[in-house]
């Protein structure tokens, strides 16, 4: 079972850290990372609702799921992961939470907490 943790980029340097944010990710992290910085600068200043934010995220990883099967199988073939955004580790609400909180969970991994 996948073992899922968060952490802020620059702040963790495990082997098993994936950026996934949208300014810098690599090919590996790019299917689980937001694809509008609008929406993301949006609810980091309150423009975008965390419910807005939520309900778009939830639906790109949907989307994702289905066009990069590969990227999602080997994701949840690890035995574990911390997935990195610029979010500071204080910021209760990130696409780092909603996909290790979330949407892994659902699919068999587990959340074990901020690094």
């Amino acid at each position: 079972m996948l073992r899922v943790y968060t952490a802020q980029l620059g702040k963790y340097h495990g082997a098993d850290a994936l950026d996934i944010t949208i300014k810098s990710a690599r090919p590996e992290g790019r299917p689980f990372a937001p694809d509008r910085w609008d929406m993301v600068v949006g609810v980091k200043r309150g423009h975008v609702s965390q419910a807005a934010y939520r309900a778009y995220y939830r639906r790109l990883m949907r989307e994702s799921y289905r066009q990069h099967r590969e990227a999602w199988a080997g994701l949840l073939a690890r035995d574990e992961v911390t997935l990195l955004c610029y979010c500071a580790r204080t910021v209760p609400f990130c696409h780092r939470h909603i996909l290790a909180r979330e949407i892994l969970p659902a699919l068999g991994a587990r959340y074990c907490g901020e690094r």
